[in-house]
């Protein structure tokens, strides 16, 4: 995670998952290398090159939709606001609008395994009328940089230096 922006209206962080996207682009290349060789050799016939190339594609295509988002949290002092934006392969968005008087705190949250793994997850946590709401930027758990536990750490001291005042905002 990087941060875009910060200033003491608005605080961006964005991940990329450039790593993710590169290596699903070289595993579909050498399928359809591996594909198109078989064929060029008469190992296949073009019905099971063409079905071969399907079923990776299909493969793919639904790893990369689901594994290849960007995502960009938008903290807003003047809007009261956070927002989370994905965006996937598709170009396709889904944007998640919170409260930014809501928000408590953003952490790595580690993975409950027996494995003896240190996988984590960036999350951000909100306060609730209805309880408190916790919200995974990414699903998976992963190793992540020093990069990402900063932005985090950066994400819960902009929020305390910069609270948002209730009296401005219900004027």
């Amino acid at each position: 995670m990087k941060v875009t922006r910060n200033n003491s209206n608005q605080l961006i962080v964005s991940y990329v998952p450039w790593l993710t996207g590169l290596s699903l682009i070289g595993f579909l290349m050498i399928f359809v290398a591996s594909a198109a060789g078989g064929y060029f050799r008469s190992e296949n016939s073009l019905l099971e090159t063409i079905l071969i190339l399907s079923i990776v594609f299909c493969i793919v295509g639904f790893m990369g939709h689901h594994l290849v988002q960007r995502i960009q949290v938008i903290f807003d002092k003047p809007s009261d606001t956070v927002t989370i934006q994905r965006r996937n392969v598709l170009m396709t968005y889904q944007t998640e609008t919170h409260k930014l008087s809501d928000f408590r705190c953003a952490e790595m949250q580690p993975e409950n395994s027996q494995e003896g793994r240190h996988s984590c997850r960036p999350v951000l946590h909100f306060a609730r009328t209805d309880g408190a709401s916790s919200i995974p930027l990414i699903n998976a758990y992963t190793q992540w940089s020093g990069q990402t536990h900063s932005a985090m750490a950066l994400m819960n001291h902009w929020a305390k230096v910069n609270v948002v005042d209730s009296d401005s905002q219900s004027a």
